[in-house]
């Protein structure tokens, strides 16, 4: 797994295209639909008390952290798209929003409770996943708890490889400028797939590489234990359904 050196979140033109796509209601694809994320919400309720500290890591617009802060919630979301968090910004004052990378957090014993919510924990490469555990780690408090989810190996693996082209006369998703835009789905390791956008515009070429690792329970779990987190409960997506191997989503609740 190589890691894309161009700085996607922050390209102003994708940020706002992402931003779009967040706040899409009929839309999956960067963020679950209203009634899947009340739902979560409803679930992440019933782990803490109401006085807890929650943060949430990639929160993006506040779809979450702000469903939170209405029910009472001491919460910081924290998210690399400054796009993302001026939106969230204007739309919720309760909580405590901060423009920063998740991989270079430096909170210590502050937090109850860290969400980090979309699967976001199987886009990043394996250093990358060590350093957001132990940044994790390190912010909770002893006995708080960080609640993740992944794609599952089986929903991974059970998926084709394809190529797609995007030609744009004008502004789309890629750029505000007229683009080709080349998609390859490709299958690598067992449990890991590869997306690669080739962007070719009159003035500049980009390449961004956005991975997608599918886990089996005992792969993550491996992962959490060794670092010192003990596993508590798995379940088969944030809104507490059961776990099944060959489904789409695995949550975990692990404790510090």
């Amino acid at each position: 797994m190589k890691k894309t050196d161009t700085l996607f979140w922050n390209d102003p033109h994708i940020a706002k295209s992402m931003l779009e796509a967040h706040l899409n209601p009929d839309l999956e694809a960067v963020s679950r639909k209203p009634e899947t994320i009340d739902k979560a919400v409803d679930f992440i309720e019933t782990l803490v008390s109401k006085d807890a500290k929650i943060l949430d890591i990639g929160c993006g617009p506040g779809l979450y952290t702000k469903r939170l802060a209405d029910k009472g919630f001491n919460v910081t979301g924290l998210d690399f798209s400054a796009n993302s968090i001026a939106y969230a910004k204007a739309h919720d004052a309760k909580t405590t929003y901060l423009v920063q990378d998740y991989l270079e957090m430096d909170f210590e014993n502050e937090f109850d409770l860290i969400t980090f919510i979309y699967c976001d924990y199987g886009a990043l490469v394996p250093e990358d996943r060590e350093k957001i555990l132990k940044n994790s780690y390190r912010a909770l408090k002893s006995g708080g708890q960080l609640l993740f989810d992944v794609f599952t190996k089986y929903s991974v693996m059970s998926q084709a490889e394809s190529c797609e082209i995007d030609i744009s006369d004008g502004p789309g998703f890629w750029s505000g400028h007229p683009y080709i835009a080349l998609h390859g789905h490709f299958i690598y390791d067992e449990g890991v797939i590869g997306d690669r956008y080739a962007i070719y515009e009159a003035n500049q070429n980009r390449i961004f590489n956005i991975w997608t690792v599918g886990f089996s329970e005992s792969q993550l779990r491996d992962e959490v234990e060794i670092l010192g987190f003990k596993v508590m409960q798995t379940f088969g997506g944030i809104e507490d359904r059961p776990f099944d191997e060959n489904g789409e989503l695995l949550a975990m609740l692990v404790e510090k």
